[in-house]
């Protein structure tokens, strides 16, 4: 069958340690396991798992999903007959906690490890997955319990929905939550009291000469965010690439080309801050401004002055 060859190639390429083979109109688990209860054998060999399923495309499905619960569990030493020795042609219905294991191993298996995608990894899945009862069976009900637990028409409750959903999907539920996302919108405009440009100037003024007077004025006359200012190239200046960031990257020009050269921007003095990640720097970048500029929150608000 084609789409049992398709299967075990996309778990061979993951490195399930669990493959699939279809007796008869029924499939079956296969991998290196240890002995069966009251099996006088003592070392882990090659055995088959009985899982009920028809061996139609449908069941295929299905059935790649438990080996790669099955691989999860093995490589984790949770592994245990108990679980599989039944007629049922399903194991047991498995815990919140066992369909996170699998959702985040195949979550890094379709995107590179970096920095970036670590910070997204716990910001928009890790920080939702933990305030769910680990475990508990996972049930649609659970979910939207968790959901419904979230201030409505928030950025935090977008996020619940959208990695709750694909969790359940994962586990072959059908979820619904569209109704429960709310009206929160990443374009819903934001009243805001912004600095006027007497005032970014006084502010820059007010800085002592070095790396933060250099970071503030980048960050006004440009509309960097914070990190964007550790990966510029200078090289078609007044305009300035972008060469890293949360967007592509970008060729970006100031504001007001005074700005950029009364201010001697092009003398870079890059502060002396690192970190594992964007936020981290971002991070790193806001709070001394604001100590040195005693405009609290000034940082974070020129950067959206040129999207007014």
């Amino acid at each position: 069958m084609d789409k049992l060859k398709q299967a075990n190639s996309r778990l061979k390429s993951a490195k399930v340690g669990c493959s699939l083979m279809a007796r008869g109109d029924r499939l079956y688990l296969r991998a290196t396991l240890p002995p069966k209860p009251g099996n006088s054998s003592k070392g882990w060999h090659q055995q088959t798992i009985s899982t009920g399923i028809h061996a139609n495309p449908g069941g295929i499905k299905e059935a790649e999903k438990l080996a790669k619960l099955v691989g999860a569990q093995l490589d984790c030493n949770q592994f245990e007959w108990e679980n599989y020795l039944r007629h049922q042609p399903r194991a047991k219905p498995q815990l919140i906690r066992d369909w996170v294991e699998i959702f985040e191993r195949d979550y890094w298996q379709r995107r590179l490890k970096t920095p970036e995608s670590e910070t997204t990894w716990r910001t928009d899945y890790h920080n939702v997955f933990k305030r769910l009862p680990l475990d508990e069976p996972l049930t649609l009900g659970v979910l939207e319990d968790a959901i419904t637990a979230i201030p409505p028409d928030t950025r935090q409750g977008r996020r619940f929905c959208i990695a709750l959903s694909l969790l359940a999907k994962l586990a072959g539920l059908d979820p619904n939550f569209k109704g429960l996302k709310g009206k929160y919108s990443i374009n819903k405009a934001v009243q805001r009291t912004l600095p006027t440009d007497e005032m970014i100037e006084t502010t820059f003024n007010r800085l002592p000469p070095g790396h933060w007077q250099w970071t503030f004025g980048m960050m006004a006359a440009y509309g960097l965010r914070n990190h964007e200012i550790f990966f510029l190239d200078f090289s078609e200046f007044p305009g300035v690439y972008v060469v890293r960031g949360k967007t592509k990257n970008r060729i970006v020009y100031p504001l007001y080309p005074e700005w950029a050269e009364s201010w001697c921007l092009d003398k870079v003095q890059i502060p002396p801050c690192t970190g594992r990640n964007n936020a981290d720097l971002g991070n790193r970048v806001i709070q001394p401004i604001d100590n040195r500029s005693h405009c609290p929150s000034m940082a974070q608000v020129i950067r959206r002055k040129r999207n007014v």
